[in-house]
């Protein structure tokens, strides 16, 4: 993951990406580079969005995976 040429993180097997720009609906803030053969699943924010309302699970997943990724963020800021 990247954003302004500068590596944000490494993703792997299961993780997501770009689920902000679909909640918010909003050009997405970084860039992802694949360097593997990868499947990755395109979804317009509507289609999210009733994902997310048909799949409770699948909204907790999110909501925690973003709680950790602030989390990071804010150890990063504070180290």
């Amino acid at each position: 993951v990247r954003r302004n040429k500068r590596k944000l993180a490494d993703l792997g097997p299961g993780d997501f990406f770009g689920e902000m720009a679909l909640l918010l609906r909003q050009k997405a803030s970084a860039s992802v580079t694949t360097t593997s053969d990868s499947e990755i699943l395109v979804m317009r924010s509507r289609d999210f969005g009733r994902l997310l309302d048909d799949v409770p699970a699948l909204s907790r997943k999110l909501a925690v995976g973003l709680a950790e990724r602030l989390l990071e963020a804010d150890r990063k800021l504070t180290v």
